[in-house]
């Protein structure tokens, strides 16, 4: 059995955790935006849901970009139903904090 340097073991599990970590924020980011816009669709809201973007999810803060502050409050007012439906929909605790910015 051939050994193998720890160093490009290390490098390897680097790697891959990056391209993993890169593709669980897409996938919230995905979830995002079909939550949100089922959200709205079934509060009969007059918003834009492709104006509340995810922007980035990193160690469990999922950072959203809004308009204006109608926007973010009706995030902010509904931040835990949001968190709890991109949780169950990934099936596990990932979502812990949505921040908001306006821009």
């Amino acid at each position: 059995m051939p050994f193998i340097k720890a160093d490009s073991v290390l490098s390897l599990t680097i790697a891959r955790s990056t391209v993993s970590e890169g593709l669980k924020a897409l996938k919230i980011r995905s979830i995002w935006q079909e939550t949100v816009s089922e959200y709205i669709d079934n509060q009969g809201l007059k918003i834009n849901p492709k104006q509340i973007k995810a922007v980035s999810f990193r160690m469990g803060v999922l950072r959203v970009l809004v308009p204006n502050n109608t926007y973010a409050s009706e995030v902010r007012l509904n931040s835990r139903k949001f968190i709890s439906e991109i949780n169950k929909k990934i099936g596990r605790r990932v979502v812990e904090k949505i921040r908001i910015r306006i821009g």
